[in-house]
């Protein structure tokens, strides 16, 4: 009996380590996106299901959706320039990078993204989150973004 209600914790430490992220918009008081919270879903929202004056309005409130290729799904939502938003540890926009560091540990890598404005990214995996990356400036010590998705393949 006990072998079997050891095994029943650890499953549920297994499981509930295996958090995914979503954006939640503190305005409004509801999840906007993510994996599977809010109306945006990542590997699910299709395209064509969202109008184009949706995703402007989106862009205008400072959230980015990124859409895979191939399949047309969400692959990534992005947010940049605004504290509205916030991801399930509570970082925002401007915040210290030593912050997102204190909640989501060190980064596994850093990728330099020369595209829009020389920013850096930092993209954290792990055991306990799954999926985020951050943007931060020049001098690696404010967040200037961060994305929730794949990084690789959206943001």
């Amino acid at each position: 009996m006990k072998k079997i209600l050891l095994f029943l914790v650890a499953l549920l430490f297994i499981q509930s380590c295996s958090v995914k992220e979503n954006i939640y918009d503190t305005q409004a008081q509801k999840y906007v996106g993510g994996y599977n919270r809010g109306a945006l879903r990542i590997g699910k929202t299709e395209k064509n299901s969202i109008s184009p004056d949706s995703i402007k309005a989106w862009k205008s409130n400072g959230i980015f959706l990124r859409f895979d290729y191939n399949s047309n799904l969400l692959s990534s939502i992005e947010v940049r320039s605004t504290t509205r938003y916030k991801p399930r540890k509570n970082v925002r926009v401007g915040d210290d990078i030593s912050s997102v560091e204190k909640v989501y540990g060190k980064p596994l890598s850093k990728v330099i993204d020369y595209g829009e404005a020389n920013s850096i990214h930092w993209i954290w995996k792990g055991l306990f989150y799954q999926d985020i990356s951050f943007v931060v400036d020049s001098t690696e010590t404010n967040v200037v973004a961060f994305c929730v998705g794949n990084p690789f393949r959206a943001c």
